[in-house]
């Protein structure tokens, strides 16, 4: 759902931290990103208005690591996102 209403990297969907999430401008702003090394700017994604609402639910459960987990509250392993 989340990356088909943001068009973000699966990467970044699973690595997005709470104080990546901006909620009044609707974005996450992520200093970490694939071309960060080449660009040097942050990467913006733009965010939906449900995209918004889950991650302030997410934000509210988890604010200290990946908003977006496994089943079992874990958050998932590199290899998800390194693949």
């Amino acid at each position: 759902f989340t990356l088909h209403q943001t068009g973000a990297r699966p990467c970044e969907v699973l690595t997005v931290r709470a104080k990546d999430f901006d909620p009044p401008r609707a974005v996450w702003v992520l200093d970490d990103h694939k071309t960060a090394r080449e660009t040097g700017n942050r990467r913006v994604v733009y965010l939906t208005p449900p995209v918004v609402e889950l991650c302030e639910r997410l934000a509210e459960r988890h604010p200290a690591g990946p908003l977006f987990r496994r089943a079992s509250g874990k958050p998932f392993p590199p290899a998800y996102y390194l693949a």
